[in-house]
């Protein structure tokens, strides 16, 4: 069985649709789920000019609404990192998944920066970009639009070191990814992954989203008390093969994916409790999913089945994510959502034979396996590409168990982190806010805000208590260094003891508490007394009256052993684990413990040692001091004292910094050296011990003590080595050597070199100091040598009589100081005694500063899919054969598809003109290529064109060009003409013929003699054949001197293609325009000159304006009225077709006239 997967954070965006005004995220998609919500909308404004390409021909847009993500240009680029000229190159699915995978990440709480955490990532780096060409200048330096950056610029802005692999199968794209991230972290190639996936799109029912999930394994995930979401058992991933064409899904295929993943994860099909299928609803697809799905899953009860899609459409890329966060919130909530749009059953899927069934109200998780509940999820992609999950519910974990120290009353550390210091301020007062409404969900709080803190660059903290909850306030943001800082603890010596130390830790935390209890044992069994029971030291119960102002020795230096050792436990416990160890003078004894050279027993009963064997030169009267100067200061300080005083020993004891040093002797020498220290204007004090420590005087004890300690070392043989780098203050160098019996005695009689120590510990690295002191003793003399990039932190302060205690508080502050400085190592779960998990907090929104980017570059293949079009026959990008305008292409002349005449016309009045001159039509336009052609209309002033680009040398930038139609055109209103009776006319015609009842002859008879509506097309066929769309004369009414031809208007066939297209300026009607000039055959061959020389047409404005819904006037017939010409009948063939108003179309040469009929109107036009 492969290593068990943990989902452990997940970040979404998904569309909403009209329920929200914002993106879904992955909580509130659920709630989107069970109540059966749908996120179709129109198309945004912004992504893509739909009218202008809307149609149902090849090049169009079929539909105008889908689902679609808000807001999807906005990218704060800044808190990230990346410069305003990548994010602009950057294609949003890339700047989607940068933010995912961050609030991913975030949300799992991991260290995962300058970690090795994979990426495996899809996205639409191309899909929304594939329609600008590229702006090489803007480009330069830049590769943020790569395929490669989907995954690798996640990698670079969120600083991953693992493997970084984007991924493209199509729909199964995010499971493929999904399916590498965990063979990679079971291969032992990163030891968490994020998987993301991003689909961002414009096009046919497709579905936007984002959503990105971290894995890790799962036992480290439960040793880490992460979030856990849910179990993946086991991942299959195959392929179709050449079973069928790259576009249909193959059952075996699908079906083999599935038996691997389940034989991965050593579970029966018929175990599973839900299945999230594919099911893109389509008709082959889903048929073929569900029927073997049903064979592999069917039980004696009902198998559940379902599909996102049916809610949200098919998010591609993001498919299988999207439906995974559907199944996360399954396990969460033990309840199915319905599947919406389910208005009847597949019929081609065997419902019944496998007792399938749909939820189409919410339903409970049922549970089939004593093991928890088990869901399966299959994905494929176009192409072939399969793959299947089985998933299981999170494993079962309590909370922890309660203490007594932990009480709703306790303070609380609050980490607020972020990536920029403005975003850091920011989320402060949102959790300011957040903490005075959710008092009882601070240390829960508390413990998502510190795991998350790990992943920010910049860091403040508050410590929040019953009494500040409303006025935290919390520390400057500090900006982490990529590289943490090695963690020094320094342990102090003497004097900084007091009686209350530790008491309230001893109180509230067991570790403290414990360690404190084992050492007092020890200290009993040596010496017969209890720190505890007969000095009242550490939980306040005992004798304190004992301890006078100057403590003995003897139990000075086994309490701050005590002290050290404790506190050193309870802050490793928390995970406040050093790399570096350094001990000033009696804190070597805790340091022997520290650095791991001995076992605690072993550190305590050497202080006990160290106390017992320096006793009995309290009585010689000795004494210590600390003053601030230099050595040569002091030493001039010494040197002038026991000139004065040549009986009494006073010596250097310790170089604490270069401008301060510890001096050891005689008492009435050290008072003496104090007022000599006060006339020069030298700051010195006493400190508070009666053993000169580091001095001669020391020699009196040499005997004994070295006899102990030998005795020590030999209750606990073998080789006392540091286990982490620690530096000696005995020789001021980095110990490598064992520790022996005779380092101690040269410890104790030797100077301190903490100088020197220093100086080589900061030589090469800047470090955070934590001093472990009961009470700040090193600190002003750390922050002189150490520098100002490293931070300096004291753990304990001593507080005055009759104060309450603050070493809890004192304990918090130093997790935030560590934590705020760059320390990713707390273990905030500890600290609060509280898991993540244990209860829902909601916590604010990360403050993005978002500004908008846009979509697309400022280019010309952008301005293709946004310019409006002045018209379905004008405009820039316009292509043109039989696909494109499949109507036009009903105009067929020896049995090829070309552009009406009424086309180029059309051409021409979508310019907005009035009327069109001299119209010159030049050549045909054919309609069969397979390639559309380029179709160039143009105007320059009054003279517009219509050419056709034959062909394109690349190499040399030439085109070669067709010109088919030019002429010229007016914007002028034209003169309305005199309105004509037409029922008066009607009745002036009394011979009528019509299409649909009677024969008209051939062409060639006399009209008199016969009709031809309907034959008329017929006759034509031998050289033309005019498609039913193009068929619109229907009646003539004659007589000897006038004609009255009906068109047909506006009907279904021909409205359906067009339907919706066009903006109420369009005059979108060639195949109107088509027949008007077509009966003009009919005219020329069977009435007199006299007669057709002057057409009329009625009621063409609102008939051109057919798309306006409901119009009264779509449905009715176009008039062309025949009467005697203005022209002279000698004249051939000199034309005037005008309509009433606003549009005139003027053919002023015979030319025009001839080749309207030689090239086009013979041809049909």
């Amino acid at each position: 069985m492969p290593t068990p997967i943990a989902i452990v954070g997940i970040s979404a965006e998904l569309p909403s649709g009209t329920y929200s005004k914002a993106n879904l995220e992955h909580s509130s998609f659920f709630d989107f789920l069970l109540n059966g919500e749908e996120s179709y909308e129109c198309m945004p404004d912004g992504r893509f000019n739909v009218e202008a390409w809307k149609g149902n021909n090849r090049g169009e847009i079929r539909v105008n609404a889908g689902s679609f993500l808000k807001d999807i240009d906005l990218f704060d680029n800044v808190e990230f990192g990346i410069s305003a000229r990548d994010a602009r190159t950057m294609a949003p699915a890339t700047r989607k998944l940068v933010e995912q995978c961050f609030l991913a990440l975030v949300d799992s709480g991991i260290d995962y920066r300058n970690r090795n955490v994979g990426c495996f990532t899809s996205g639409t780096n191309l899909e929304l970009t594939n329609v600008a060409d590229p702006d090489e200048f803007d480009c330069e330096g830049s590769f943020a639009g790569n395929p490669s950056m989907i995954s690798n610029r996640v990698s670079t802005h969120l600083d991953l070191l693992g493997p970084s692999v984007p991924t493209d199968t199509a729909c199964s794209s995010s499971l493929t990814a999904l399916h590498l991230a965990v063979q990679s972290i079971s291969n032992g190639e990163c030891d968490a992954a994020v998987v993301a996936g991003c689909q961002l799109n414009h096009r046919f029912g497709r579905a936007e989203a984002c959503v990105a999930i971290v894995v890790k394994p799962l036992q480290q995930a439960i040793q880490d008390a992460d979030q856990i979401y849910a179990t993946i058992l086991a991942t299959a991933i195959n392929s179709s093969g050449g079973g069928a064409p790259p576009g249909a899904p193959v059952a075996e295929a699908q079906r083999d994916a599935m038996r691997r993943a389940f034989k991965l994860a050593e579970r029966n099909p018929r175990e599973v409790d839900f299945i999230e299928l594919h099911a893109t609803g389509t008709a082959k697809g889903d048929p073929t999913e569900v029927n073997w799905v049903g064979e592999e899953f069917s039980r004696e009860d009902e198998v559940l089945i379902g599909s996102v899609k049916g809610n949200i459409g098919h998010t591609e890329i993001a498919a299988f994510l999207a439906s995974l966060s559907k199944v996360i919130s399954i396990f969460r909530s033990r309840q199915i959502p319905p599947n919406v749009n389910v208005k009847e059953l597949n019929p081609a899927i065997q419902w019944l034979k496998y007792q399938l069934r749909v939820p189409r109200s919410p339903t409970p998780l049922p549970c089939h396996s004593a093991r928890g509940p088990l869901i399966a999820m299959s994905s494929s992609g176009i192409g072939g590409s399969n793959g299947h999950a089985v998933l299981e519910g999170p494993p079962t974990r309590g909370s922890l168990d309660s203490r007594a120290e932990i009480m709703a009353a306790q303070p609380s550390l609050l980490v607020s982190a972020g990536l920029s210091s403005r975003s850091t301020v920011a989320f402060s007062e949102s959790i300011t806010n957040m903490a005075t409404r959710s008092a009882c969900e601070v240390p829960v709080l508390s413990t998502i805000l510190g795991r998350r803190s790990r992943s920010m660059t910049w860091r403040s903290f508050a410590i929040a208590d019953s009494a500040s909850l409303g006025k935290l306030q919390f520390s400057s943001p500090q900006l982490c260094p990529r590289e943490a800082r090695p963690v020094v603890f320094v342990f102090s010596g003497q004097g900084p003891q007091h009686e209350r130390m530790g008491r309230e830790l001893f109180e509230r935390f067991t570790v403290f508490r414990h360690s404190v209890l084992e050492m007092d044992r020890i200290y009993e069994t040596l010496t017969g007394s209890s720190m505890l029971r007969d000095y009242g030291l550490f939980d306040g119960c005992g004798s304190p009256g004992k301890l006078k102002d100057v403590w003995p020795i003897s139990l000075i230096l086994p309490s701050i052993a005590m002290f050290q050792i404790a506190l050193f436990d309870l802050l490793t416990s928390f995970g406040m684990k050093p790399d570096i160890i350094i001990g000033h003078s009696a804190g070597e004894t805790a340091m022997l413990y520290a650095s791991g050279a001995a076992p605690k027993e072993m550190a305590f009963e050497l202080a006990v040692i160290r106390g017992r064997a320096f006793a009995p030169l309290e009585a010689l009267g000795g004494g210590m001091a600390a003053i601030s100067c230099g050595k040569e200061d002091a030493e001039e300080i010494i040197a002038s004292v026991r000139s004065e005083l040549p009986d009494n020993i006073l010596e250097i004891a310790c170089f604490n910094s270069p401008s301060a040093i510890a001096i050891a002797g005689h008492d009435i020498a050290i008072t003496r050296a104090l007022e000599l220290c006060q006339t020069r204007g030298v700051f010195g004090r006493k400190i508070r011990t009666s053993v000169p420590m580091h001095s001669s005087m020391m020699e009196r004890c040499r005997e004994d003590y070295c006899r102990e300690l030998r005795a020590l070392f030999e209750r606990y043989p073998g080789q006392h080595v540091p286990q982490i780098p620690t530096y000696s203050t005995l020789t001021g160098e980095r110990l490598s050597d064992s520790i022996d019996a005779d380092y101690f005695w040269r410890n104790t009689r030797s100077p301190v070199r903490f100088t020197q120590a220093m100086e080589r510990l900061t030589a090469s690295q800047s470090c955070t100091f934590v001093e472990i002191s009961p009470h700040p003793v090193l600190v002003s003399y750390i922050s002189s040598m150490a520098g100002d990039g490293s931070p300096v932190i004291s753990t304990m302060h001593r507080v005055k009589p009759n104060m309450p205690s603050v070493d809890h508080v004192d304990l918090l502050r130093v997790c935030g100081e560590l934590t705020a400085s760059g320390f990713n190592g707390v273990n905030f779960t500890a600290l609060n005694n509280r898991a993540c998990y244990e209860c829902d907090v909601s916590l604010p929104a990360y403050p993005f500063s978002k500004k908008s980017y846009a979509l697309y570059p400022d280019t010309p293949g952008y301005a293709k899919q946004m310019e409006p079009h002045l018209g379905p026959l004008n405009h820039r990008y316009l292509r043109i054969n039989k696909d494109t305008h499949p109507v036009l292409a009903e105009h067929v002349i020896r049995g090829e598809p070309i552009m009406p005449a009424a086309g180029f016309i059309e051409m021409a009045i979508e310019f907005g003109a009035t009327a069109l001159l001299h119209v010159d039509l030049k050549a045909i336009l054919s309609l069969s290529s397979e390639t559309p052609p380029a179709v160039e209309v143009e105007l320059n002033s009054s003279y517009w064109k219509v050419q056709s680009v034959t062909s394109h040398d690349w190499h040399s930038g030439k085109q070669q060009k067709r010109l088919h139609a030019d002429g010229y055109l007016t914007f002028e209103p034209s003169q309305p003409l005199k309105d004509i009776d037409i029922a008066t006319i009607r009745q002036r015609c009394k011979n009528h013929v019509g299409s649909c009842t009677q024969f008209w002859g051939c062409m060639t008879g006399s009209i008199l003699n016969g009709g031809f509506c309907t034959a008329f097309y017929s006759s034509l066929s031998y050289f033309s054949a005019y498609g039913p769309r193009l068929r619109r004369v229907t009646n003539v009414y004659y007589s000897e001197k006038e004609a009255l031809v009906s068109i047909k208007g506006m009907d279904n066939a021909l409205k359906q293609p067009f339907n919706g297209n066009y903006d109420q300026n369009a005059y979108y009607l060639p195949a109107h325009v088509d027949a008007v000039l077509l009966h003009r055959n009919l005219a020329e061959e069977q009435l007199p000159h006299h007669l057709y020389a002057h057409v009329v047409l009625k009621e063409w404005w609102p008939v051109a304006k057919h798309h306006i819904d409901p119009l009264p006037a779509v449905q009715r017939p176009l008039h062309l009225i025949y009467q005697p010409a203005f022209f002279a009948p000698q004249q051939p063939t000199p034309a005037s077709l005008s309509c009433n108003d606003p549009l005139r179309i003027k053919l002023d040469t015979i030319n025009c006239y001839v080749s309207w009929l030689a090239c086009a109107s013979v041809l049909g036009c």
